[in-house]
């Protein structure tokens, strides 16, 4: 994924974020967006955990996977 793809899936993220807590302040969103969740993790494959079952590993080390609303073990 490119640079500018990730841009445009992290916005994306940030509006889906934003909308479902109902917070309407476009800084806010501005924040979500700009702000690589990636940055705060170690590298990937990283840890997302699923339906009170277990962390699973992302299938690669690609951010996109880190863009959705889902749990991401730091520590798991």
């Amino acid at each position: 994924m490119t640079p500018d793809e990730l841009k445009v899936v992290r916005r994306a993220y940030a509006k889906q974020i934003t909308a479902a807590v109902r917070v309407v302040d476009e800084r806010v969103e501005t924040a979500f967006a700009e702000v690589p969740r990636e940055d705060f993790l170690g590298p990937g494959p990283w840890p997302i955990f699923r339906m009170r079952k277990a962390y699973v590993p992302t299938p690669a080390a690609d951010p996109v996977y880190l863009y959705t609303d889902a749990i991401v073990g730091i520590v798991p």
